[in-house]
């Protein structure tokens, strides 16, 4: 977004390095100075989603196996759920904490662990032959590589739609020549992934990561394909990284002139997913700006759980701010009384009732048309 030259941009160090091109390992690095997002302290997300029922192994050594006895020879049924399982597990990390494995061996490490928990989990720890093979192997590569495409997918729909790309009919002509030409200039920074707006001081403010078209393929994606379960409410930083690397991802082949059949690999994702990790990871550091971070996950999952019909209210928001309360069910007792405690509140505001016009109103009974207010008095002591 161009900047007016007649406003002024607050500057001072700060995460949103939108021209960045660092790894992770470079978040200790010092930030430079950019326009800052604004530091108002919001709402903070609430764990809703289940929670993983194994955990993950910390070390690669094999498992305890007794020595007595000859190694069981796993049924297909029984491989076929082991790897239903290791999908799941390939999930859970890589929306909750490595969506993309930068390296062959970190990627084959990670399969390796996945398979590991498939196998615990549906047979235990006994002594097996192994079924781990090369086939196998690839098609948890191949399901990784499935999760990278969804994102890319609606990657596509959304920015074509939403960035400019498409002209009128009229123009159909132009379009190649123009779409070429934008995506040069949204290529050079992440900028088309945040939202910009100027504030009342004319001063231009940066919210990172919070453009709508974004948000929206955000929720989308999560939510409309099942991949809500394996989230960790309180750090998306995998997924905004996978999104931001499948938008950025789809540009750069727009750039080339190729517009079907967009690569979802690995070595397509991994530059841009670390630009974008490590960005959130400077999030992290300033209590204020994480706030607002924590606060925009919080919409996505309010957002997603309204697709899916399920209740995330403003009770269970305050709960969570003023006391660190998780809500774990939808009939939640403390969260019905503080919902009923922020209805009473906004019915109480100045001018809901004839009361505050007319005074004299105080007085007539309870039963009296135009006397609600009373009822609603009762209720809130």
């Amino acid at each position: 977004m161009p900047m007016n030259p007649n406003y002024n941009i607050i500057i001072q160090p700060s995460y949103h390095n939108l021209n960045m091109k660092t790894s992770p390992q470079a978040e200790n690095a010092e930030p430079q100075p950019q326009a800052v997002v604004n530091e108002q302290v919001l709402l903070a997300p609430t764990s809703t989603q289940a929670q993983n029922d194994v955990k993950e192994e910390s070390s690669d050594s094999e498992d305890f196996q007794d020595d007595d006895g000859d190694p069981v020879e796993l049924t297909r049924a029984k491989v076929l759920s082991i790897k239903e399982r290791a999908k799941y597990e390939l999930r859970r990390v890589m929306l909750q904490k490595e969506g993309v494995a930068p390296t062959r061996k970190k990627r084959a490490r990670t399969v390796k662990k996945a398979l590991r928990v498939g196998r615990i989990v549906v047979v235990g720890h006994v002594k097996y032959k192994p079924f781990e093979t090369r086939k196998v192997k690839e098609e948890m590569v191949s399901w990784m590589s499935n999760t990278r495409r969804l994102f890319k997918d609606y990657a596509i729909h959304n920015i074509q739609k939403n960035l400019g790309l498409h002209l009128p009919i009229e123009q159909q002509g132009a379009e190649v020549h123009h779409k070429k030409m934008l995506v040069l200039t949204l290529l050079e920074s992440l900028d088309f992934l945040h939202k910009f707006k100027y504030d009342d001081s004319g001063t231009l403010v940066c919210y990172a990561f919070e453009a709508d078209w974004f948000v929206d393929m955000i929720v989308d994606v999560i939510y409309l394909n099942g991949l809500h379960q394996h989230l960790n409410a309180e750090n998306f930083d995998a997924v905004f990284g996978l999104a931001g690397a499948a938008a950025f991802n789809a540009l750069s082949c727009f750039k080339k002139g190729v517009y079907e059949n967009i690569d979802a690999s690995t070595e397509q994702f991994c530059d841009p997913y670390s630009r974008i990790v490590a960005m959130m990871q400077l999030i992290q550091r300033d209590n204020a700006k994480k706030e607002r971070l924590m606060w925009l996950c919080n919409l996505i999952i309010a957002r997603g759980r309204e697709i899916l019909g399920l209740p995330y209210t403003a009770g269970a928001i305050i709960l969570r701010i003023s006391h660190g309360y998780k809500v774990k069910k939808n009939d939640d007792p403390f969260v019905e009384l503080a919902d009923r405690t922020v209805s009473q509140v906004s019915h109480g505001r100045l001018g809901n009732f004839m009361v505050d016009i007319l005074p004299f109103l105080a007085k007539v009974p309870a039963w009296f048309p135009g006397a609600g207010f009373k009822r609603i008095a009762r209720e809130s002591t």
